[in-house]
């Protein structure tokens, strides 16, 4: 007579497996700096598991080279027991462009330095990508400022934002040196009989022309303006850009203005000059002239208006008011102030 029995042997694994050597985190500042992907090893009690990296994850975007990503790893063993861990990659751009900006310009003239040029700004990231140039501002140092106006250094600032708004900045410089004498014509000879019939001396028959149109008020005087909101006084963040020139006929007694300006983030009410500023290229001061017929209710647009500077409504009453009372008081301030950079 025999017997048996069965002996049941229940294999059961519960134990997850583990990932060593994976990758440390890191930290880059380009997207293109990202360390080439390395496999974790895993360990497991009852063999080999596989490993894969399920997921890649990104966080805290704020652009396109300043974020987390995260590579997501999974260790799965035979009996389906996994393990996953993480490797961060911290990618955090911090560096800003580096612009270079034209050569110095030497110029006789105020009124001979030329409108700002962004084409002409260069830039390089260290990430690549497009960076972004604008016209900042001109200045000029204080000690300058006492100088005549076609004597100083005028500090052109152009700036440069990379894809994550890191901003670089390069300086210009513009020498204005006026060294050319004023040309004087006298009256013609006078023959008197004697020397009590010698005339009163009569200034307003000597002719006097000057380069830089300083030397008298005669001929065109032109003057020109980038505009911008970080160019404003004070500055501010519209998208707005435009230009704007300033022709003056010393002769006729004329202002012609034109404008063109598009990109706003709001329409416009009013346009005008505002003169005297107390330093040049800053400050503000109350206005000049009004613009008639300015186009209002609209964010891109032109104007092209020629005013008499000999009217009163060519002015504002203030500034009339400030300046002798006087359309001719008002009409060499308002000359002044656009030559000596004092009008905004």
């Amino acid at each position: 007579m025999t017997d048996s029995c069965t002996l049941r042997l229940y294999v059961l694994d519960t134990i997850k497996p583990s990932l060593t050597y994976l990758p440390n985190d890191t930290t880059v500042s380009c997207m293109d700096s990202i360390p080439s992907l390395a496999t974790p090893i895993a360990m497991d009690n009852c063999g080999s598991p596989q490993v894969s990296l399920v997921k890649d994850t990104v966080i805290d975007s704020t652009c396109f080279n300043r974020k987390t990503l995260l590579h997501i790893w999974v260790a799965v063993d035979a009996s389906e027991n996994m393990v996953r861990d993480t490797q961060r990659i911290f990618i955090l751009d911090e560096t800003a462009p580096v612009l270079t900006c034209p050569d110095t310009i030497k110029v006789d003239c105020f009124a001979d330095i030329p409108v700002p040029d962004s084409s002409l700004v260069t830039a390089t990231d260290n990430c690549g990508g497009h960076v972004r140039i604008h016209f900042e501002q001109d200045s000029v140092s204080t000690a300058d400022q006492i100088l005549c106006v076609n004597q100083r250094i005028l500090y052109r600032v152009y700036t440069g934002l990379d894809t994550c708004d890191n901003k670089g900045q390069c300086v210009q410089l513009i020498s204005v040196k006026d060294t050319i004498k004023p040309m004087i014509t006298c009256p013609d000879p006078d023959t008197v009989i004697c020397r009590t019939d010698l005339p009163a001396i009569d200034i307003s028959r000597v002719v006097a022309t000057d380069n830089c149109s300083e030397a008298s008020m005669a001929g065109i005087q032109v003057f020109k303006a980038v505009l911008s909101g970080p160019n404003e006084s004070p500055s501010n963040a519209s998208a707005g850009t435009g230009t704007a020139t300033v022709t003056v006929n010393n002769t006729l007694k004329t202002m012609r203005v034109q404008v063109t300006f598009s990109g706003l983030t709001g329409t416009t009410t009013a346009s005008h000059i505002h003169a005297t500023t107390g330093i040049a290229f800053t400050g503000t001061a109350g206005v000049a002239t009004t613009f008639t017929g300015f186009p209002t209710g609209v964010t891109s647009g032109t104007y092209d208006i020629t005013f008499d500077m000999t009217l009163a409504s060519s002015y504002s009453a203030p500034f009339v008011t400030a300046n002798g009372g006087t359309t001719t008081g008002a009409y060499v301030a308002l000359l002044a102030a656009f030559a000596g950079g004092k009008s905004i």
